[in-house]
Formats: C-alpha cells, structure tokens, sequence
C-alpha cells in the first residue's frame, strides 16, 4: 500500500550521482550552466540547491529543459549554444526561497 504524503523529498547523498564519464557531455554543462545563470540571477552563490513545485511543475519544468537541449542540439555542428532568452518561459516562474 502506497503512503499519502504532502511533499516527497528525495535527497542524493554528496557525490552519490557523480559519473566522470558525464562532466565532458553537453547534456551535463547545459544543465550546469543552467543552474549556475539561476544562481547567478538570483545573486545567490551556494553548492547545495532544491527544487519544489507540484509533481506537474516539475515534469514540465524537466522536458522543458529537455526539449531546449534537444533543440539546441539539433543544430547541424551539433554545438549547443547557451540562450538567455531560451530559459525565459522557464525561469520566470521560479521563485528563490531565501
């Protein structure tokens, strides 16, 4: 029988999702960088990051992100490029809890 709970909390243990073979991929310095302009724009520096919403928000928020990767993917050189305004309609819902 599966439990009601109000928020589910998954927590990965410091290093426990670290993959050596990932650090060289696009996929990981899109997600990085990602991150580090959502940080930056909140003018928050930290190592440690959390994200909460309804489980709807959060698959959006994901394959939105997704989807922006794959996009910028499917360029013919295969480089991603990095657009502010790609992240807009993704960024402009979220809200820093200080």
């Amino acid at each position: 029988m599966r439990s009601k709970v109000e928020i589910a909390e998954f927590e990965f243990f410091d290093g426990s999702q670290t993959l050596e073979s990932l650090d060289n991929k696009d996929s990981y310095r899109f997600i990085q960088k990602t991150i580090e302009d959502l940080l930056t724009k909140q003018e928050i520096e930290t190592d440690r990051i959390s994200f909460t919403g309804t489980k709807e928000d959060m698959v959006c928020y994901l394959a939105g992100l997704i989807e922006i990767f794959l996009i910028q993917m499917d360029d013919e050189d295969l480089t991603p490029v990095q657009n502010d305004d790609d992240l807009k309609s993704v960024e402009d819902d979220l809200i820093p809890v200080k």
